[in-house]
């Protein structure tokens, strides 16, 4: 209860006793300046590892975190969430603040997240944990676990499109070997400057030249030459987000001869801009002399998702 220090002086016996279930706050010109309380409660406060002040001030900036944040007592109840948080779980603070994590959340219990808590709490171990969310379908989240204290703090963040990447460089690794297996597809990546970046085994054994000498080489420097303007046009347009496209084209070899073969070119998507391209190629049956001059337009059916 406020009293003016005046009042306060006068009355000190009274404000003394009431001091004993609840603190007198004493002011100056209106202004809160002092607090009575008893010596115990004091002290208490004094020795707590986590003051008030640092408490309110470290969770008021934890609001304005990216990631979300759950903080929990000894016992396991919940003392704060940020907004992050009550975006992830779908509830409200009320809903959450005050009881037990498990018993609030539910979906947390009996996983390994449950276990990485417990063993922060019983060990002041940090964890961490990538595991499917328990608060929504197909979605992966990053929890960790940290001691502070005397608290835990849970926290954690959506790495969903991570996953996802990861999951996509697996399958394109996984279909780089399998092409490599089948011994008759050449690989090879472009940049946006045509030059090869990355290129497989078979390509080279096809034009019978070592890898190292193909390189960081212009691709339309290894391609016939009465095919080159069609190449360089073609390469453009799928550049310029035309999608894919495939041609018949022939290449010079390392011992002169033309090698006809049927080109797919499919377009390197980069964050900002295209990257470059990804090209595939087979043998075709028949001489180079033989092959129909004009850019075969058909765009491929698979799924663009699925390509090299």
């Amino acid at each position: 209860m406020p009293v003016s220090a005046a009042e306060f002086v006068r009355q000190f016996a009274k404000y003394r006793e009431q001091a004993r279930s609840a603190p007198v706050y004493i002011s100056h010109h209106g202004r809160k300046t002092h607090v009575l309380c008893e010596a115990d409660a004091f002290e208490k406060l004094r020795n707590s590892p986590a003051r008030l002040d640092t408490i309110d001030t470290t969770l008021t900036l934890a609001d304005w975190m990216d990631e979300a944040l759950i903080v929990c007592n000894q016992e396991m109840t919940v003392i704060f969430l940020n907004r992050v948080a009550r975006a992830v779980v779908q509830f409200n603070t009320s809903d959450i603040v005050g009881n037990d994590l498990f018993d609030a959340l539910p979906s947390l219990a009996d996983n390994p997240v449950e276990e990485m808590i417990r063993r922060t709490l019983v060990a002041r171990e940090p964890g961490s944990a990538d595991i499917a969310s328990p608060f929504s379908d197909k979605t992966w989240l990053r929890f960790q676990s940290i001691p502070l204290d005397g608290h835990v703090v849970l926290k954690f963040r959506d790495i969903t499109e991570e996953v996802h990447r990861h999951h996509f460089e697996d399958v394109k690794k996984a279909l780089i070997q399998a092409m490599s297996a089948h011994g008759e597809i050449g690989y090879l990546r472009l940049s946006a400057r045509g030059t090869i970046d990355r290129i497989g085994r078979q390509f080279c054994s096809m034009l019978e030249f070592p890898m190292a000498r193909l390189e960081g080489v212009l691709l339309g420097e290894l391609v016939a030459e009465e095919d080159e303007p069609r190449f360089r046009e073609t390469f453009e347009m799928v550049l310029r987000g035309n999608g894919p496209r495939r041609m018949q084209i022939g290449f010079r070899t390392n011992s002169g001869e033309l090698l006809n073969c049927t080109l797919a070119i499919v377009p390197l998507s980069g964050a900002y801009r295209p990257e470059g391209a990804v090209c595939l190629l087979t043998k075709a049956n028949g001489h180079v002399a033989d092959r129909p001059s004009a850019i075969i337009d058909a765009r491929f059916h698979a799924d663009r998702r699925d390509s090299a």
